[in-house]
C-alpha cells in the first residue's frame, strides 16, 4: 500500500510539471476608464415644435412681438444641462423667455434639414459648422429680417443671461453693442476680486512662454466659482504652473503691454478682443491667443485646454482632434473622466 501511495504521489508531481500552466487572464486584463457626468437632459416642452423653416419661424415670432432664439446643443452636454436647469426651467425666467422668444433647439450633430432662408438649406450639423459653433450651448438670436443679432457661447449664469435677453427683447441692439449694454446694466459689487498665489504682477502679454490671462470684475457671478472649483484643484494648478498667470480687473484702465508688444490698457484690450464674459480666460503662446474660454469651464475641459497650450499640442493638431485623442488615451489607461466636476 505504501508503494502504491508513493507511485501515485510521483505521478501527480509529473503531471504538475508537464501540464501547461493556464494564464491568469483576470489579473492581466486591462480595465478601461469610464466617462461620467454626461446624463442627457430633455429640452423644455415649451420649446417651439418648428418645421425648421426659419424664415417662417421669424415671421411668426415677429407677428407676436417676439424674437427667434436658436438653442444649439449636444447630446449629454453638461453645460447645456446646467443652463437648462438654471435658466430655462425656473418659473420666473421660463415665463420671461416664453413671453419674448420662440426657442428652437438645434442639435450640432443632427441631420435634420433646416431651410434657413430662400437660398440656404442645410443640415443641423452643417449650420453649426457654418456658424462656427464649437462650445455648447450656443444661443443665437435672430431679428425680424432673419438676420443675426448676437450670440452667447457656452454657459451663462441666470443673472447674466437675463441681461442678454433684455438686450434683444428691448431692441437695444439697434443702437448699442452688447458689450456697452452689459457694462451699463450689469449689477456691480456682487463679487470682490480675490488674489491667488499664482497671479503674477507682470502685465506684458508678449513675454516668452505660455501666458494665462484671467479677466474678472465686480459684476462677475461666476468668478467665486472659478476660484473655489478650478483654482483650488491640484490637477489644475499643476498645469497652470507652466504659465505666467495674469489677472486683469476689467473695470480699470491699468496700462499693459498687448500681444503686439505695444502699450495699451485693460479696457481697450478687452474691447479689441470682444471679451464679454467674466471670468474670461485667454491662453496665449508666442503672443497669440491659442484658446479662450468665454464661459465657465468644468475642470476636465479646463485642465486639458491648459495642457493643449502649455505642452505645445496646438502646433500640430486642432483642439477637437486633441480632445478626442486625449479622451481615448486616458480611458485606455484606465483613467475615469468626469465631465461635470
Amino acid at each position: 500500500m505504501t508503494n502504491y501511495k508513493s507511485m501515485l504521489y510521483l505521478l501527480l508531481l509529473v503531471l504538475i510539471v508537464i501540464l501547461p500552466t493556464q494564464p491568469n487572464y483576470a489579473s492581466t486584463e486591462k480595465v478601461s476608464g469610464k466617462i461620467t457626468g454626461v446624463v442627457s437632459h430633455p429640452m423644455p416642452n415649451w420649446f417651439k415644435d418648428s418645421f425648421l423653416d426659419f424664415a417662417d419661424d421669424v415671421d411668426e415670432a415677429t407677428s407676436k412681438g417676439k424674437h427667434v432664439m436658436l438653442f444649439f446643443h449636444l447630446e449629454a452636454c453638461p453645460y447645456c444641462t446646467r443652463m437648462l436647469v438654471e435658466s430655462f426651467e425656473p418659473e420666473l425666467l421660463s415665463k420671461r423667455i416664453q413671453k419674448d422668444f420662440d426657442v428652437i433647439e438645434v442639435n450640432i450633430k443632427g441631420d435634420r434639414l433646416i431651410q434657413f432662408n430662400e437660398t440656404l438649406a442645410l443640415s443641423e450639423k452643417q449650420l453649426a459648422e457654418t456658424l462656427g459653433v464649437q462650445a455648447t450651448p450656443a444661443i443665437v438670436f435672430l431679428n425680424k429680417d432673419n438676420k443675426f443679432i448676437t450670440r452667447v457661447n457656452g454657459y451663462r449664469s441666470p443673472s447674466r443671461f437675463e441681461q442678454v435677453l433684455n438686450y434683444v427683447s428691448t431692441n437695444a441692439y439697434a443702437s448699442v453693442s452688447l458689450e456697452s449694454y452689459m457694462q451699463e446694466n450689469l449689477k456691480r459689487n456682487v463679487y470682490t476680486l480675490r488674489d491667488h498665489s499664482l497671479f503674477s504682477s507682470d502685465t506684458d502679454l508678449s513675454v516668452d512662454g505660455p501666458v494665462a490671462v484671467i479677466i474678472e470684475d465686480t459684476s462677475c457671478n461666476d468668478c467665486a466659482e472659478l476660484h473655489a472649483r478650478m483654482l483650488g484643484r491640484d490637477d489644475i494648478l499643476q498645469q497652470l504652473e507652466k504659465f505666467t498667470v495674469i489677472r486683469f480687473n476689467a473695470e480699470t484702465d491699468a496700462q499693459i503691454r498687448g500681444l503686439d508688444g505695444q502699450v495699451t490698457n485693460v479696457r481697450e484690450f478687452i474691447s479689441h478682443h470682444k471679451i464679454l464674459y467674466r471670468p474670461a480666460i485667454l491662453l496665449i503662446d508666442d503672443a497669440t491667443i491659442v484658446k479662450r474660454y468665454d464661459s465657465l469651464p468644468f475642470s476636465y475641459h479646463f485642465r486639458e485646454g491648459l495642457r493643449f497650450v502649455a505642452d505645445g499640442f496646438y502646433k500640430n493638431e486642432l483642439y477637437k482632434d486633441y480632445s478626442e485623442r486625449r479622451r481615448d488615451e486616458l480611458l485606455a489607461a484606465g483613467v475615469n473622466i468626469n465631465y461635470k466636476e
